[in-house]
């Protein structure tokens, strides 16, 4: 708890602790920030958002380790995942004691994600269907959805056909 609240950790929406009527509340600062089910509740998901989300995601894993905190208290839940659309960041909340697995929490954000994705976009069915079929993977580990994801970063477009103008005569 000490962490989360003397650290300003990339990623994690600021927290601060109060206790009220016995109980230990923890509230975070979500000034200029939106949901992403409040968002994207009437409008399609698009690739760029959806590789964002899972790099922020995995970055925000790793900078957890690296506080020596545990991952399983991230909280993947689309209300309590917030964007600020001015500058595109995401950030998300960490909260002490909340361990559910990772794993899981990642695979029931995919499937929130799958039917908002816009599936017009081949680029953005490809990278959800995708990274969710490796997820559902019984041996899967955070590395191999990595590992995934820089895959689907690193598939090329194909190249657009050109047509040349006629040469003037």
């Amino acid at each position: 708890v000490r962490m989360v609240i003397s650290n300003d950790i990339e990623g994690l929406l600021q927290c601060s602790i109060r206790g009220m009527n016995g109980k230990t509340l923890f509230c975070y600062e979500i000034t200029s920030r939106q949901s992403l089910k409040t968002l994207y509740e009437h409008r399609d998901i698009d690739y760029q958002l959806l590789i964002r989300l899972y790099e922020q995601i995995f970055q925000g894993l790793d900078r957890l380790e690296q506080f020596l905190l545990n991952l399983n208290d991230l909280v993947l839940i689309p209300d309590l995942i917030l964007l600020n659309m001015e500058n595109e960041e995401i950030n998300f909340c960490f909260l002490p004691g909340y361990n559910k697995n990772v794993r899981e929490s990642l695979r029931d954000l995919m499937e929130y994600l799958l039917p908002k994705i816009d599936h017009k976009n081949q680029e953005a069915v490809m990278a959800g269907y995708g990274l969710y079929r490796k997820i559902t993977e019984d041996n899967c580990s955070i590395e191999s959805l990595k590992a995934a994801l820089l895959t689907q970063k690193a598939i090329e477009k194909p190249p657009e056909a050109y047509i040349l103008p006629p040469e003037d005569q």
